[in-house]
């Protein structure tokens, strides 16, 4: 529908559903528009914004429904890498300026627009550091109803996702707060979220992973035999991951298929 065949019945309603609460991204689906269409409606008619702090417009809703593994996966990374803050209704992901290209996938996969991604330099190093801030109840809402909440280090809480999609989640998780290395991989998180990742490599890879062990004021869990077998799982072609990960599992199951001979086998348990 084109902003021209708006009757004023129509308009009213936006403004009227704007005014309830309604987001602008759940208005435009309404209506079969995009929210840029609903966002001039309201600027137009002089009604205020119900927060100054939002000057971009997402899907709020995005995590309603845990129902893809790109969904999954955000929330892990989130989980793992993002920020809270409940009080003022923001979500923010900050990460190093070679990883900026992870937070364009963000973006596009709320549907927002570039114009989200910010930098600021170190006030130590001078580096670049960028980041997503992404302002909203209703998302923030969203994420909390999967136990993302404020002051989450080291007190972060599993939420149920479907089997299908935990190996996403799972490497949502490692993405955000994982080591990856030749010898050895370890994931960093609270009790709960380390015993998840433990049961569900058991039972998907029939892999015992060694005890959780204490680190700094959080859990660690390292993962040394069984590693290529597991970043195999986890890190499938295709997936959604950080690029400098993605590339540094992949170079090294190539190595460690080069050293074993393994070179296209289906199977890789070294």
């Amino acid at each position: 529908m084109k902003k021209s065949n708006f009757t004023n019945e129509q308009i009213k309603d936006i403004l009227e559903r704007y005014n309830s609460g309604n987001s602008i991204y759940a208005i435009s689906k309404l209506y079969n528009v995009t929210h840029k269409v609903i966002n001039r409606i309201i600027i137009e008619n002089n009604l205020i914004k119900r927060d100054g702090r939002k000057k971009h417009f997402y899907n709020q809703t995005i995590f309603n429904d845990i129902d893809s593994s790109e969904k999954a996966y955000w929330l892990g990374f989130i989980l793992a890498d993002g920020y809270i803050n409940e009080k003022k209704a923001f979500m923010r992901i900050k990460l190093q300026e070679c990883d900026k290209n992870h937070l364009d996938k963000f973006v596009k996969f709320i549907d927002g627009d570039k114009g989200m991604i910010k930098y600021e330099t170190h006030n130590i190093t001078s580096n670049k550091q960028y980041y997503v801030e992404v302002n909203g109840r209703e998302f923030i809402k969203s994420l909390n109803n999967h136990n993302i909440r404020q002051g989450k280090s080291s007190k972060e809480h599993i939420t149920k996702i479907p089997f299908e999609y935990r190996k996403d989640y799972i490497r949502g998780l490692f993405d955000g707060d994982g080591h990856i290395e030749e010898k050895r991989i370890d994931l960093v998180g609270s009790q709960e979220v380390l015993e998840y990742v433990q049961r569900y490599l058991k039972e998907t890879c029939d892999i015992h992973v060694n005890k959780i062990l204490e680190h700094c004021n959080t859990k660690r869990i390292y993962i040394g035999f069984n590693r290529y077998k597991v970043l195999k799982h986890l890190y499938y072609d295709g997936c959604i991951s950080l690029d400098r990960k993605y590339k540094t599992v992949k170079l090294l199951l190539q190595v460690a298929m080069l050293k074993s001979g393994k070179i296209g086998s289906d199977s890789l348990n070294i």
